[in-house]
């Protein structure tokens, strides 16, 4: 019961906030949705096929009791067990997978990671852009290895409500209030119109995302003041909204996934595919909503650069930021770059003249923050 206590407590508290204009919010997921990375939370996914696996495997090994045959002398007639393949658990290999990431990461960072520690904004995609052969070898050793055979989307699920309960995906504190300021409360709120919530990853799975929104959702909402009405529309709401992400193939075939791994989001460039598109560059089209992008990482750069607004999300003091910015986004050069705050600025205009984005402790303070860009502006 301690590790769903301590997963409770994660976006259980604070007031409701409403939008006063059209925003489309755009989140990355690992770091930031949740407190931690979730890729070895996934990356025992197997398990869980593994012991559906197991327990058919029980069920058909049971000899039947209906009918039974007996011999001349009246004893029942022994029948040999019916038995069932089991494949093994997986165990070890995706910390070997793991091991052969960094391998080639590492090599790749000794013979192309550009010499200067402040290089430029084109210099640092040209960076990014050249991890996107180690990150396409690394799925293809997933899939070669067949790690997700056989896996179904029943499996997701149960795997999603496990990591959930056991506190082995967190979500962060504020998640819930800023997914319901895109949602009905049912009496007389309704988000603006073209006002929208979705997720950009570079991670697996869409399904296991998710699942693990609606787990954990229902968990917490069942446990807080929110309505019905409101429960009931998040929940459809997570059912409903834009996942972009990789995906293992073949979830709902009756035999499971083939170990394929479908999706082509590994790199901040081929994030930023997925992002719509800025106000601030569709003059003629003023009736878009405000693009807002949040991420944590040097994989979120090129959205945060590319939205109307972008906000880096990290939990520091305001006297460590600027090491923490620079260390997030080395070897770019972020010297007169460093955010302020959100509670400080409505606007980037409003920071410095080379600031390309705000910053956020929590999803609390970006919830505040979409909140007051419905206010009216100030008048002196």
């Amino acid at each position: 019961m301690q590790s769903m206590n301590s997963t409770l407590k994660y976006g259980a508290r604070g007031a409701r906030r409403y939008l006063g204009r059209p925003v489309h919010l755009v989140l990355d997921w690992d770091g930031t949705m949740t407190t931690n990375d979730t890729m070895a939370a996934l990356g025992d996914l197997p398990k869980s096929t593994y012991l559906r696996k197991r327990h058919e495997s029980r069920e058909d090994s049971e000899p039947s009791r209906d009918g039974d045959e007996e011999n001349e002398s009246g004893r029942p007639i022994k029948r040999p067990k019916r038995t069932s393949r089991l494949d093994a658990y997986p165990g070890s290999q995706w910390s070997d997978l793991g091991t052969a990431y960094m391998k080639d990461y590492h090599a790749h960072k000794t013979a192309h990671y550009p010499k200067s520690d402040h290089v430029d904004h084109n210099d640092y995609i040209t960076w990014l852009d050249s991890l996107r052969p180690i990150e396409y070898a690394s799925a293809q050793r997933a899939q070669s290895t067949f790690h997700f055979r056989g896996v179904r989307s029943s499996d997701v699920e149960a795997h999603a409500k496990e990591a959930i309960e056991a506190a082995k995906v967190t979500l962060r504190e504020g998640c819930i209030i800023l997914l319901l300021m895109f949602v009905p409360d049912g009496t007389d709120y309704v988000p603006p119109a073209g006002s929208k919530f979705s997720i950009i990853s570079v991670n697996w799975s869409e399904s296991f995302i998710r699942w693990a929104l609606f787990h954990y959702h229902a968990v917490v909402l069942g446990s807080s003041r929110f309505n019905d009405a409101e429960r009931c529309n998040l929940l459809k709401y997570i059912s409903e909204m834009e996942i972009h992400t990789n995906e293992i193939h073949g979830l709902d075939h009756p035999q499971g996934s083939s170990g394929r791994l479908d999706g082509c989001i590994r790199t901040a460039g081929e994030k930023l595919q997925y992002l719509p598109p800025a106000r601030k560059y569709c003059q003629d089209e003023q009736d878009l909503p405000l693009v807002v992008y949040v991420g944590d990482s040097g994989t979120d750069y090129e959205c945060l650069r590319n939205a109307d607004v972008g906000i880096w999300l990290h939990d520091c003091g305001d006297g460590s930021v600027k090491e923490r910015f620079r260390d997030t986004f080395q070897p770019l050069d972020v010297t007169e770059a460093t955010p302020c705050h959100v509670s400080k600025a409505k606007a980037l205009d409003q920071c410095g003249e080379k600031t390309w984005c705000l910053w956020a402790r929590s999803l609390a303070d970006v919830g505040e923050y979409l909140e007051r860009l419905g206010e009216p502006q100030a008048t002196s």
